[in-house]
């Protein structure tokens, strides 16, 4: 099969032919003479063996730089981010397959929206009178109260000022929902798209390496609660109520952890702090199910049946990261407008913009959403996660400075 590469060096000893350094995807290379056009020169792009030209920089190009060796650089793991993005596409049609068999109906979901997510960890961006989407959940639940069963998405959403490791303002989100089942099914569902991806690399027994960490993907996982993995690892001990006073008590006698001042008077602030804390103790030899979450943390989510503080809201970290988010569905709509509400009380006092909510969304409920529960996983944290990358870029065709 022919290669494609960058020359990125020429050598020619005395009286000696010429030979040839060329970057590919699959490494370094080095042509001896005699597989060498004669016109072939450092910069060029060439496609061999035989090496000929393909093209060539021109006026004030960067010979080497920027897009000419973005794709073929090895990465610290060895491997180009072409070879990575090639891995990340077997990832992408195995899970596709995946919800095939399951009997999804996967749609192309809109990414110009009305109406966005009011929630106050979420920025959107807008454009015009919409917003780029930051989540296609209301848009799926929309079509099962139209009578969808199984429905998932797989494409672009966009937060505003996210950029990290970990973030990118845009990037890949699946997203799924089942009519008629728990949340723990849908918890399985997540087990087996991450073993499913895993499978691509040729592993059997779904145990990856991530930084230090061996994670075993198929062996038990772990479940904590909110509160216990606070006590855990922060040793904040807090009663189910989540009051905020009683949070601030228990963060004052912890001798280890010190919170800034800015994150103490909001509770919603102060909460995100401290998950934010705990995450790096999360999913390192096996993924962990965090549960029982604030009620205040989310404008969708279903109450507790023992107590109204607490949502029923399952988020999976694996290697110290958040992987993916899941809850039941809300279905009373007076009841998702206030929390939609409440949300936009919140973006009101901490000096946030107030955003548009989705009237169709709100409108849809009112038609009759049936019980059911659904999750959202960041494909690129996945692929990230799974590739032993330490950095979102690694394993998109474009991050946000390269635009």
């Amino acid at each position: 099969m022919q290669q494609i590469g960058r020359v990125v060096q020429r050598s020619c000893a005395d009286g000696s032919p010429a030979t040839l350094t060329v970057l590919t995807s699959t490494g370094i290379i080095t042509c001896a003479a005699g597989d060498i056009a004669d016109d072939v020169d450092v910069g060029d792009l060439v496609g061999g063996p035989p090496w000929k030209r393909l093209a060539r920089p021109s006026g004030n190009a960067a010979m080497v730089t920027g897009d000419s060796v973005r794709w073929l650089l090895p990465q610290a793991c060895g491997k180009s981010r072409l070879t990575l993005l090639k891995q990340r596409q077997k990832m992408a049609l195995a899970i596709r397959q995946w919800f095939f068999d399951q009997d999804f109906l996967e749609v192309p979901a809109p990414v110009l929206v009305c109406g966005t997510c009011p929630d106050m960890a979420i920025d959107s961006i807008d454009v015009g009178n919409r917003y780029l989407t930051t989540s296609t959940e209301y848009q799926l639940k929309r079509m099962m109260v139209g009578g969808c069963p199984r429905i998932v998405s797989f494409g672009p959403n966009f937060r505003k000022g996210e950029i990290s490791p970990v973030h990118n303002p845009e990037f890949t989100m699946i997203e799924w929902a089942r009519v008629g089942e728990p949340i723990e099914k849908i918890e399985e569902d997540a087990r087996e798209i991450l073993l499913t991806a895993a499978r691509t690399l040729g592993s059997d027994s779904a145990v990856v390496q991530m930084g230090n960490h061996i994670i075993d993907l198929a062996g038990p996982w772990q479940r904590l609660t909110v509160r216990d993995a606070w006590s855990r690892y922060l040793g904040v001990d807090v009663s189910e109520k989540f009051d905020h006073e009683e949070i601030n008590q228990a963060v004052m006698k912890s001798p280890t952890l010190l919170v800034p001042e800015s994150f103490v008077a909001e509770l919603g602030d102060l909460v995100s702090y401290l998950v934010d804390a705990i995450q790096p103790h999360l999913g390192k030899t096996c993924p962990t199910v965090l549960t029982d979450w604030p009620q205040i943390m989310t404008s969708s989510t279903v109450q507790s049946s023992e107590n109204n503080t607490i949502a029923v809201r399952s988020e999976i970290f694996v290697g110290g990261i958040e992987l993916a988010d899941g809850f039941p569905f809300l279905i009373e709509p007076q009841k998702q407008r206030q929390g939609f509400e409440g949300q936009q009380q919140s973006r009101n006092l901490s000096g946030k913009p107030i955003v548009q909510i989705d009237e169709q969304y709100l409108l849809a409920l009112e038609h009759g959403l049936p019980d059911g529960a659904g999750m959202a996983m960041g494909f690129d944290r996945l692929v990230m996660l799974l590739l032993g990358q330490g950095n979102i870029r690694q394993v998109l065709p474009f991050a946000w400075d390269e635009l």
